[in-house]
């Protein structure tokens, strides 16, 4: 084993100490600044309670809106959560648009159903 002995005072140790402590607070609060905003760019997927921050309405009413086809969601299959495309709902927001059913009826084509039959 070849081991060094350091001879310091406690001034310098100090010193030393506080010094290394901040250089690795300063890596690691950068790397964290990084990530967050590495996550932030690549995430447009957004939860309810996120949603409701960005356009400021409660969950139960953004509940309510995407029931009644107000506001453009997802619902993953064999899940209850519904998710959301943070740039849809910003676009949503700034057209102003109230209701997203009427554009998804336009956007299908004419299916049989038994109710709309004639007898």
């Amino acid at each position: 084993m070849n081991q060094k002995l350091i001879i310091t005072t406690a001034e310098e140790l100090e010193q030393l100490i506080k010094k290394t402590v901040s250089e690795e607070f300063e890596k690691a609060s950068l790397a964290h600044t990084k990530f967050d905003n590495d996550v932030a760019k690549q995430s447009n997927l957004i939860y309810i309670k996120e949603a409701s921050e960005l356009i400021g309405l409660t969950p139960s009413t953004i509940r309510k809106k995407c029931h009644y086809g107000k506001i453009p969601y997802h619902k993953p299959k064999g899940t209850k959560c519904l998710v959301f495309k943070r740039d849809a709902l910003l676009a949503w927001m700034e057209s102003g648009k109230q209701d997203v059913r009427a554009e998804l009826d336009q956007e299908r084509t004419l299916v049989f159903h038994p109710k709309n039959r004639k007898r």
